[in-house]
């Protein structure tokens, strides 16, 4: 029972602290993505919404053509992106 115990207690603050890491993974992912879709300058996305939840980047926005949209994805996939879902719609 003892074991059982302090297993417990060590196990709590690591679960904390690893959900505390990635929401500060994911709140950094979000600044470095948005300042590099807003930043780059063949993209102009408007209405630009960006979302990260555990890695994955979700985009949503209006765009001028498809290659765009691809680019976009590409400009998105930065290290630490799990996935990128690209809900951009393309629109002149």
């Amino acid at each position: 029972m003892r074991m059982t115990r302090r297993s417990l207690i060590w196990i709590a603050p690591l679960t904390a602290s690893a959900a505390f890491a990635q929401a500060v993974d994911d709140d950094l992912l979000y600044d470095r993505v948005h300042r590099k879709l807003n930043n780059h300058p063949a993209l102009r996305i408007r209405d630009l919404v960006v979302d990260v939840t555990d890695g994955i980047v979700t985009i949503d926005g209006v765009i001028r053509s498809d290659a765009a949209k691809r680019r976009a994805s590409k400009v998105a996939s930065i290290k630490g992106v799990k996935k990128v879902v690209n809900n951009l719609v393309v629109s002149a």
